[in-house]
């Protein structure tokens, strides 16, 4: 702040054209940080440092961890990937013969081409495309792509994206392209649905089949709504009432749970169930193992309940996940290694932790368990 303040009070004395020199060579400092930062992405992105600080995203951990916006986060993430694809492409932007704005508008337009095509676009003509928009400004490149042989080849990649914009409060605008298919079912919900929504309204259209869905899709997976009860009796497994002393303050009857967890007050899934296994060898109490890997349904609707229906997995830093997509059961003691149906053993993950913890924390629980035990036998290892 003082810097900013001293900063502040030369820029007064300075003339016009010590002026412009001043904010060229700030320009430079910025473009530097900025291609330091994207090489510190890359490695953050490879060693899924933000999947162990609790974070479903890297999205999620720019936007959540350092405040970045929304665009910010887009915009860093797709030039990314780009200049993950070819050493030739970072070394353009590097030497400022293409901006990062044009290399995120050059990824999203190659993932519509992509997803056009159900094919990958090789690298080269990837960099066929960067050489397309190189020296020119985002218009002038956003013209360009849609004027190339690829966009002129696939014309439905270069439709609108959806955007997602937030209005007052409670209200958020959507933007989206449809298919003729598309737009003509849902004109035909409207119409059947004229006595339930007599306006037409097409924003309440969409809220009756979420609504209607969104209750399918739980049912489905298992889940249990707020505040429900559970009726379903498990063999073998931990009451809900010990649950709330081993597993933490998430949740014991389907409360909600918040964005971020004390250190002191919820500790890592590894360091909880450990703790569980160690009591249950002690008490000799170690559930049976069932004879299929797929978890009941039944014991699958009161983990659900106990998560809150979010992913459970907390970063070291104390940071709870709470993403809602993609959720998966996850043996925390794994399958493979003798791992069981037991509520207190399983824990609901989103994809992107469980690939993480398959990656990051196999065998870890064996070693802790024994740990445990050693300590309550004055042993050590």
């Amino acid at each position: 702040m003082n810097d900013l303040l001293e900063f502040e009070k030369k820029v007064k004395t300075l003339t016009n054209d010590e002026l412009v020199e001043q904010m060229g060579a700030l320009f430079q400092r910025e473009k530097k940080i900025g291609d330091a930062i994207l090489l510190g992405l890359k490695k953050i992105k490879h060693r899924r440092v933000f999947a162990a600080m609790g974070y479903a995203s890297l999205f999620e951990f720019l936007n959540k961890h350092f405040k970045l916006s929304e665009s910010s986060c887009y915009q860093r993430i797709q030039a990314l990937k780009l200049i993950e694809s070819s050493a030739e492409i970072q070394s353009a932007l590097f030497k400022s013969e293409v901006s990062m704005s044009n290399l995120a508008n050059v990824q999203t337009f190659i993932g519509q081409i992509e997803k056009a095509t159900q094919q990958p676009l090789p690298a080269e003509k990837k960099k066929e495309i960067v050489e397309v928009v190189k020296g020119k400004t985002v218009k002038e490149a956003q013209a360009a792509l849609l004027n190339s042989p690829l966009a002129l080849q696939n014309p439905k990649a270069t439709l609108p994206p959806t955007k997602e914009k937030s209005l007052i409060q409670n209200h958020t605008q959507l933007q989206l392209t449809l298919d003729s298919e598309t737009m003509a079912k849902l004109k035909e919900i409207r119409d059947l649905l004229g006595h339930t929504i007599p306006s037409g309204d097409y924003s309440q259209v969409v809220k009756y089949l979420a609504t209607q869905m969104l209750e399918t899709l739980q049912n489905k997976k298992g889940r249990v709504a707020k505040g429900s009860a559970v009726t379903t009796s498990i063999a073998n497994s931990v009451p809900i009432s010990d649950l709330a002393t081993t597993l933490g303050p998430s949740t014991t009857s389907g409360t909600d749970v918040s964005g971020r967890a004390h250190k002191n007050e919820m500790t890592s899934a590894d360091d909880r169930i450990a703790e569980t296994v160690s009591k249950q060898i002690i008490a000799k109490e170690v559930p049976v193992r069932s004879q299929s890997r797929a978890v009941p349904q039944a014991i699958k609707r009161k983990v659900f309940e106990r998560s809150g229906g979010r992913c459970e997995y907390v970063g070291a830093n104390g940071y709870r996940c709470n993403s809602q997509f993609q959720l998966e059961v996850d043996h925390i003691v794994p399958w493979s290694q003798g791992g069981t149906h037991d509520p207190a053993l399983l824990q609901i993950v989103c994809r992107s932790h469980n690939q993480f913890r398959v990656k990051e924390t196999h065998g870890f629980f064996y070693k802790k368990v024994g740990t445990l035990l050693d300590n309550r036998d004055g042993r050590s290892r």
